[in-house]
């Protein structure tokens, strides 16, 4: 037991000293490249604003066909369209539920994968926009003074 203990301890140290190299090296890669990194960053926030002016109204208007669709079955079978189980037992609207059905399920899919890229890319934006910010000050720190204003 003492030996798997010594050997998972020895593991985790050289992780551990693995990672701490790897985080030095991007720290000096950042302060090197504050202006790539920040020109990244703005991307990623210009992305995001692009995403949410472009897909979001296209998705909502994608749901708001659903929903007609769904509204319309409801009122013609007077209960929702959630506590019915099976489409078949509906006969005459089985296409407009077996629709309805198919579209809200694709369409909370759809937002699901446009939410979850919408928000990787401003969070990573910004955190892109922080190590540019970092970077920036290491490098005046460095240097004495602010960098100068070349085109690199």
């Amino acid at each position: 037991m003492r030996r798997y203990a010594g050997m998972m301890m020895g593991y985790f140290a050289k992780t551990w000293e693995n990672f701490k190299s790897f985080w030095c090296n991007v720290d000096s890669l950042v302060i090197q490249e504050y202006r790539t990194v920040f020109k990244g960053g703005v991307f990623l926030l210009g992305v995001t604003i692009a995403s949410l002016s472009q897909i979001y109204p296209k998705l909502t208007e994608m749901d708001y066909k659903a929903r007609l669709i769904q509204f319309q079955v409801e009122a013609q079978e007077k209960k929702k369209l959630s506590e019915v189980s099976d489409c078949y037992t509906l006969p005459a609207n089985i296409d407009k539920c077996l629709y309805a059905k198919y579209q809200l399920n694709s369409n909370m899919t759809s937002f699901r994968l446009a939410a979850w890229i919408t928000v990787l890319c401003f969070y990573t934006g910004v955190f892109l926009l922080f190590a540019a910010m970092y970077g920036f000050v290491e490098q005046a720190k460095k240097s004495d003074g602010p960098p100068d204003n070349t085109n690199a």
